[in-house]
């Protein structure tokens, strides 16, 4: 996954201001994403990016990220996108972003991600034989068939086309090879994860 958008274009905006003035661009390197999942479908992401101030304004970043979400909330409902938080610290960014729905988040950031039932992901021409196979956690026994995604077709799913951390308000039930779960609420997407090969992960109602 990316970063959100509006870090992404303040930083680009800045680095074109300070770039034509002989200064090297050295902020914006990702250095991790965390996605909160909540049982209303909102996400929330919180995204920690280098940032050196002798360069760049944290004022001018909060700006430039305050309109951008006005700019999509103007067209797309109130709150579809919250700042909760953006904090510069020890040539650090860390940004919050709180989105409606996981389809504001694919909106705002142009990054795709899945966040709602497995019948939806299916709808969504999103391949779940990847899951055949796995093993219900913690130590399940029997292996998933396509009989049982069936019956799961209500089931909350969260589809992770990229690497970064999850968490989640529910417990996580079954996962692809390429999710790592740290306990029964939290993981990590590895670095495998793709468009084409993503990450799947059902939860328990």
């Amino acid at each position: 996954m990316r970063k959100a958008a509006a870090i992404i274009l303040a930083i680009s905006l800045l680095a074109v201001l300070t770039t034509g003035c002989g200064k090297k661009n050295t902020a914006g390197k990702t250095e991790e994403e965390l996605f909160s999942f909540e049982k209303n479908g909102s996400v929330t992401v919180t995204s920690v990016e280098s940032f050196d101030q002798d360069y760049y304004s944290s004022a001018e970043l909060s700006d430039m990220a305050d309109s951008e979400i006005s700019a999509y909330n103007a067209s797309n409902g109130n709150d579809a996108v919250r700042k909760k938080k953006l904090a510069v610290k020890d040539g650090h960014a860390e940004l919050i972003c709180v989105y409606r729905t996981a389809e504001d988040y694919c909106r705002f950031n142009e990054e795709r991600l899945y966040y709602g039932t497995v019948g939806g992901a299916s709808m969504s021409s999103v391949d779940l034989t990847p899951l055949l196979g796995q093993k219900e956690l913690p130590r399940g026994r029997e292996a998933l068939t396509s009989e049982d995604l069936d019956r799961m077709e209500n089931d909350p799913m969260i589809v992770m086309f990229g690497p970064a951390r999850i968490r989640t308000d529910r417990r996580i039930r079954y996962c692809t090879g390429n999710v790592q779960p740290e306990d029964d609420r939290n993981a990590v997407i590895s670095d495998t994860a793709s468009e084409s090969n993503p990450a799947l992960i059902i939860l328990h109602q």
